[in-house]
């Protein structure tokens, strides 16, 4: 009879731990990417609980100061009512701005270049689909004081990662809010 040597036993046991470590790895991120896309998940449903509360306000209520709260969290689990685990919590903020009016270009921002990545494709979740705001010479005269665009931020983490998400819209004086009430 023959029995395997010390250095076959050897290079067996090697095989089987890196398997073991290749079987754990893919275990393992498999779990943070179903994390990762649920955490997803609920910050959309965060930004569009916001959206359709912006929705239904009435012009003056949205350009009042402090009724719309600027800043907001909202828990990864809606039945967390405490911020004792901080990790488990969305923190966002709502800007309220008017529309340039004709003859003006909205200030497009820093752009992109060190420090701010370029903005994701819309739809790619890569940073939030970007509505591009309106040219100010797109506007009537008359309809430019009564245009606001509204963008909702979330920020959180996961992982250690920091993720952000951002929606925004057009608010019009005379838009759907009139109709919901009356």
């Amino acid at each position: 009879m023959r029995a395997f040597s010390i250095i076959e036993a050897l290079v067996a046991m090697a095989v089987c731990g890196i398997m073991f470590v290749a079987l754990y790895g893919g275990i393992s991120s498999s779990f943070f990417n179903i994390r990762l896309a649920r955490e997803n998940l609920r910050g959309t449903q965060v930004l569009l609980e916001k959206m359709e509360v912006i929705r239904l306000l009435t012009w003056d209520q949205i350009n009042s100061n402090g009724f719309l709260a600027p800043n907001f969290s909202a828990p990864l689990f809606p039945s967390l009512t405490s911020s004792s685990n901080s990790a488990a919590f969305f923190y966002g903020q709502i800007d309220i701005q008017p529309v340039a009016g004709p003859g003006t270009s909205p200030d497009p921002g820093p752009g992109p270049g060190p420090g701010h990545p370029p903005k994701g494709k819309p739809g790619s979740g890569g940073g939030g689909s970007e509505t591009p705001p309106v040219n100010g010479d797109e506007l009537n005269a008359n309809y430019s004081g009564d245009l606001r665009i509204v963008t909702v931020t979330i920020r959180w983490k996961t992982g250690g990662l920091e993720q952000s998400r951002r929606l925004s819209t057009y608010v019009s004086r005379f838009g759907i809010q009139n109709y919901v009430y009356n």
